[in-house]
């Protein structure tokens, strides 16, 4: 079997981007990192270990009062 894709010529070596690749581990280490935070706190009887995503302010407000937003739906 012969390689027969194009290289880019818009770039010195050629090569073609793969989409959002190199983001895909930002997004757990940023949800890791607010659960550590989290698990610091102090005067917080039970940190934490879930927060669904997004990650806005409200929901990492409730989570750090125990009020958990449900899991999402398994298909």
């Amino acid at each position: 079997m012969f390689d027969t894709s194009v290289p880019c010529t818009t770039n010195a070596i050629g090569s073609k981007g793969v989409g959002e690749l190199g983001t895909i581990g930002g997004t757990p280490v940023v949800v890791n990192a607010v659960i550590d935070c989290a698990r610091t706190m102090p005067g917080r009887a039970a940190p934490p270990s879930v927060v669904q995503m997004p990650l806005t302010p409200e929901r990492v407000w409730r989570a750090l009062h125990g009020q958990y937003d449900p899991p999402p739906l398994q298909v």
